[in-house]
C-alpha cells in the first residue's frame, strides 16, 4: 500500500455533534491508510470546532478549514481547494463508513482504470437499525458516459448524491458546488458524469446514511426544495444534446413536476402555494412533452403522465387522496 495514490476525504461539519466522532473514527481507521482527510468547520456554533482540532492532533493526516458558515455546498468546495490527493471522496459528517470503504472503492476503479467508483448504501436510523439498502443489481459493472448518466436519470444503480463515491479529482476539478442551493448534489454529479470516460459501481453497501428527523432533508417541503425541481430541468436541458437520453430526461423533468405539485398541494399554503404551483407549472409548460409510444414507463405511469399533462392539479389531488407518490 506504500505506494498507493494520496486520496482526499473530505468532510464538513455543521451542527454534528453527536455523531462527528463516529464519523472521523470511520475515516481514520480505514484500511487504506494513505488518506488526507480535510475536516471543514462550517462555523459551527456547537462543540464541532473544537472537536475537529482535537482530532487534527492526534492523526497528522487530518487537516482543519475553519470558516465562516456558508452551507454545505460552500464547504465542500473549502474542502475541494485545500484537497491533496490525486483522488477525492465525500463523508457527511453525520454518516460512516465501512472499513474497507476507501479501498474498495480504490481497488475496483485502478482495476477498471475508471475515473468513478460508487458503491451502495445502508440507510440507518438514529438507533443503527437498518432502514433499506440502496445498490445496483449487479456486483460489479463498468459503465460508459451514456450508460451512467441514463442510470442516474432513472436513479437505477446510479445515484446523484455525492458520498458514496471515490472520484479521480481531474475529472471533478473545477466543478463547484452550488452555493445557497438545496439539492446541490442534483446540480453537480451530472456534470461530473459528462465529464467522465468511465464509471464502475459495486453492489457492496459500504456507506451508511444516517437518515434524521433534523437533518437537511427532514426539515419538511419549503419553497428551497423546488431547487430540486430546477436542477432536474437545468440537467434536462444540458443532456439534450445527447440523443439517446433526450426522451428520458424530458420525461423525468415532466414527472418531477409530478412530484412536486403533490408537495405543494399537501404542505404549502396561501401565497408560497401559490408561488410554487406558478414556478412548477412554468417549468412545466417549457418541457416539450414525449411521445406515447417513447415513454419508458410501465402502461400505468404511462397514464398519470398523460394524465398530468392535461389537467396537472386534479391529477396531482388524485394521487394525494391515493396515497401515490409522496
Amino acid at each position: 500500500m506504500e505506494n498507493w495514490p494520496l486520496i482526499s476525504v473530505i468532510v464538513p461539519a455543521y451542527k454534528v455533534e453527536a455523531y462527528l466522532d463516529r464519523c472521523i473514527s470511520s475515516i481514520a481507521q480505514q484500511t487504506y491508510t494513505n488518506l488526507d482527510i480535510i475536516l471543514v468547520d462550517d462555523g459551527s456554533p456547537d462543540r464541532c470546532p473544537q472537536m475537529c482540532d482535537e482530532w487534527a492532533k492526534r492523526d497528522s493526516r487530518i487537516r482543519v478549514i475553519h470558516k465562516e458558515n456558508g452551507g454545505l455546498s460552500d464547504a465542500r468546495n473549502a474542502g475541494l481547494r485545500m484537497a491533496a490527493g490525486a483522488f477525492v471522496a465525500f463523508v457527511d459528517s453525520d454518516d460512516d463508513v465501512d472499513l474497507q470503504y476507501i479501498e474498495a472503492l480504490y481497488r475496483v476503479l485502478n482495476d477498471a482504470q475508471a475515473d468513478i467508483a460508487e458503491c451502495g448504501v445502508l440507510l440507518t436510523d438514529e438507533g443503527g437499525q437498518v432502514l433499506r439498502e440502496r445498490s445496483c443489481e449487479e456486483e460489479c459493472v463498468c459503465l460508459d458516459r451514456i450508460e451512467a448518466l441514463r442510470r442516474l436519470v432513472l436513479e437505477k444503480g446510479v445515484y446523484q448524491t455525492v458520498w458514496n463515491k471515490l472520484y479521480r479529482r481531474a475529472v471533478i476539478e473545477g466543478i463547484d458546488f452550488e452555493v445557497g442551493k438545496c439539492h446541490e448534489d442534483d446540480f453537480w454529479t451530472y456534470q461530473v458524469l459528462e465529464r467522465m470516460e468511465r464509471m464502475v459501481v459495486i453492489k457492496r453497501s459500504l456507506y451508511h446514511y444516517l437518515q434524521r428527523a433534523s437533518g437537511i432533508m427532514g426539515e419538511g417541503y419549503s419553497l428551497k426544495r423546488l431547487d430540486g425541481l430546477e436542477a432536474r430541468y437545468r440537467r434536462m436541458q444540458d443532456l439534450q444534446k445527447y440523443p439517446e437520453l433526450a426522451d428520458l430526461t424530458r420525461q423525468n423533468a415532466v414527472l418531477e413536476c409530478l412530484y412536486h405539485w403533490q408537495c405543494v398541494l399537501r404542505q404549502l399554503c396561501g401565497e408560497e402555494k401559490s408561488h410554487a404551483l406558478d414556478m412548477i407549472r412554468e417549468k412545466l409548460d417549457q418541457i416539450e412533452p414525449v411521445k406515447w409510444q417513447k415513454l419508458e414507463l410501465n402502461l400505468k405511469y404511462k397514464i398519470w403522465y398523460r394524465l398530468f399533462l392535461c389537467a396537472p392539479g386534479l391529477t396531482a389531488s388524485i394521487r394525494n387522496r391515493l396515497g401515490i407518490g409522496v
